[in-house]
C-alpha cells in the first residue's frame, strides 16, 4: 500500500464533505473559512471541510493550519508539491468521507451561502446538483472562451450541459466511486460527472470577482483540460470514423475520375486536403501520446499527487480507527 491510501475511507461515515482546492490565497482563507462555517453549521449535518493545498509557495499553508483547532470538521490537505487543481481536486475527494461530496473554488467566486441551495435539490432525486454561471465578473475574452467550449462539448458529449466550467457543484458519493481506480484514486473528470450521473439538476449562481490575485488558468491549461472529451465521449470516435471514411471515398472518387480523363489534375484539392488530414492526425497524435503518459503512470503506480500531511483539529468528527492513528493534530506520514 503506497503513503496515500491510508488516508482513503472504506465507507461514507459523514454527511457531506466540502472539497476545496487553493494555491496561493492566504490573502482569502480566514473569509473563506468564516463563511463556509456560518452556512454548514446550521445545516446540522455532519460534515467536513476539506482544504487541498496544492504545494502554496506564500502563508496559505501556516493560514490553514492555524484555523484547524478553531474550524469545526476542517480537515488541510497538505500535497508534497504542486500538482495542479484537477489532481488536487482528485486528492481532496480520494479522502473525502462524506455520503455527498460539494466541490468549489477557493477564491470567493463562489458564494458559500449559495450551499443550502443545492443541499435542498438532493429531494429531488438528483445524484448531481450543478451549476451555470448567469452572472459572471470575468473578461470578454473569459466568456467567450468558455462559450465556444461549452458549445463543443454539448456537441461530442450529446448531453445538455449549461455550463461545463461551473466547478460549483454537489455530488452522490456513488458518482465518485465510480471515478475511482482499484487502488482508490478519484480520477476527477468533468464530463465523466455528468455521464455517470442518472439525473442532474443545474441551479444558476452568480460567480463574483477574484477577492484577490488573479486566476493560475491559462489558455493551453484549459485545452488540454477539456481534452478529457475526446478520451470520455464515443461521438468524437464516431466523427473521426466519419470524416476518415469521407476521405477514402474523395481519394477514390477522384483517382476514378483522374484515370478515366475527366480531371488532369487534383494538387489545387490534394494539397490544402493533406494539410487539414495531417494537422488532424498530428492533433489525435497528441491526444494519444497524453494518454499513453497517463496509462503509464497507472502501470507504475506512480500517483497524480503526494499527501504529505492532514492536519485536524478537535471538531474533525474523525472516526475511532482515524482517531488511534492521529497525534497532535496530524494524520501520520
Amino acid at each position: 500500500m503506497d503513503s496515500n491510501q491510508k488516508y482513503f475511507p472504506s465507507a461514507p461515515s459523514i454527511d457531506l464533505s466540502v472539497v476545496i482546492a487553493v494555491y496561493n490565497e492566504c490573502e482569502v482563507v480566514p473569509e473563506l473559512l468564516r463563511r463556509l462555517e456560518a452556512v454548514l453549521r446550521p445545516t446540522g449535518l455532519t460534515y467536513e471541510i476539506i482544504i487541498v493545498d496544492d504545494g502554496s509557495t506564500d502563508d496559505t499553508l501556516a493560514a490553514l493550519r492555524s484555523d484547524v483547532s478553531a474550524v469545526q470538521g476542517l480537515r488541510v490537505i497538505e500535497l508534497y508539491r504542486n500538482a495542479g487543481q484537477v489532481a488536487a481536486i482528485s486528492a481532496g475527494m480520494s479522502v473525502a468521507r462524506g455520503s455527498w461530496v460539494l466541490m468549489m473554488d477557493g477564491d470567493l467566486q463562489h458564494d458559500p451561502a449559495d450551499i443550502p441551495r443545492f443541499l435542498a435539490e438532493r429531494a429531488t432525486g438528483a445524484d448531481l446538483i450543478a451549476s451555470y454561471r448567469a452572472k459572471r465578473e470575468e473578461t470578454l475574452r473569459r466568456k467567450a472562451i468558455t462559450a465556444i467550449i461549452n458549445r463543443l462539448n454539448r456537441a461530442l458529449l450529446g448531453i445538455r450541459v449549461t455550463d461545463f466550467g461551473s466547478a460549483f457543484r454537489l455530488i452522490r458519493i456513488e458518482i465518485i466511486q465510480l471515478l475511482k481506480d482499484r487502488s482508490g484514486y478519484v480520477h476527477y473528470n468533468t464530463p465523466e460527472l455528468f455521464m455517470k450521473a442518472r439525473r442532474y439538476v443545474e441551479l444558476p449562481i452568480a460567480q463574483g470577482r477574484r477577492k484577490s490575485g488573479s486566476s493560475k488558468w491559462t489558455l493551453l491549461m484549459f485545452v488540454m483540460f477539456n481534452l478529457d472529451i475526446l478520451v470520455t465521449a464515443i461521438r468524437p470516435v464516431l466523427l473521426a470514423v466519419a470524416v476518415s471514411a469521407m476521405g477514402v471515398c474523395t481519394g477514390f472518387v477522384l483517382y476514378c475520375l483522374h484515370l478515366i480523363g475527366a480531371i488532369d489534375e487534383v494538387q489545387a484539392l490534394t494539397g490544402p486536403a493533406s494539410i487539414m488530414l495531417l494537422s488532424a492526425l498530428m492533433f489525435m497524435l497528441a491526444v494519444v501520446w497524453r494518454e499513453l503518459i497517463r496509462s503509464r503512470q497507472l502501470a507504475l503506480g506512480a500517483p497524480g499527487f503526494l499527501i504529505r500531511a492532514i492536519h485536524t483539529g478537535p471538531g474533525s468528527m474523525i472516526s475511532d480507527s482515524d482517531q488511534a492513528k492521529t497525534a497532535r493534530g496530524r494524520e501520520p506520514y
